[in-house]
């Protein structure tokens, strides 16, 4: 090939058509809202400030109210302890086998001298039951001691005393 280029010239199958001038979609609107007075400005922008500075104290009190309530909550809970654990402390002491003697006496019980039991599987009655008599203050219980753990009777019923009997 020599220095010389050739150029191929295709046909035109399609052509775009020329486009109309249009007029620009978007246009400059002027005077959409009316101009606002510096006054009426200045009024609004006071107003939105008061608004917003009495919602942030009606906001604030309000919270402040909620700590007040949450401190007497939390005074109350801590005073409902105290009176749990005292009540748990006057279920210890009443529930002590000295403490129960001393109630059953008073009461009018006396110890057992022997131990009867009622079996509930088939309500048979093991042990031979005797009728209590009551001693003198001043006698003390043949086991020797206290009589905690030990049975007491009334007329109408028998009351074992102690833990792990």
């Amino acid at each position: 090939m020599s220095g010389k280029q050739s150029t191929v010239v295709l046909p035109l199958l399609w052509t775009v058509p020329e486009a109309p001038e249009q007029e620009p979609r978007l246009r400059l609107v002027e005077d959409f809202l009316p101009p606002m007075s510096e006054k009426l400005f200045k009024a609004l922008v006071s107003l939105v400030a008061v608004f917003g500075i009495v919602t942030y104290m009606a906001l604030n009190m309000l919270m402040d109210q909620g700590a007040i309530l949450e401190r007497q909550l939390q005074s109350s809970l801590r005073e409902s302890q105290i009176q749990v654990e005292s009540l748990q402390s006057q279920v210890t002491k009443m529930s002590a086998p000295k403490y129960l003697e001393q109630r059953a006496t008073a009461l009018g019980m006396v110890p057992m001298e022997s131990s009867v039991f009622l079996r509930l599987s088939d309500g048979s009655v093991l042990g031979k039951p005797q009728v209590a008599v009551a001693r003198p203050a001043s006698q003390s219980n043949p086991n020797g001691g206290s009589t905690a753990g030990a049975a007491w009777s009334t007329d109408d019923a028998a009351i074992l005393v102690g833990a792990g009997r």
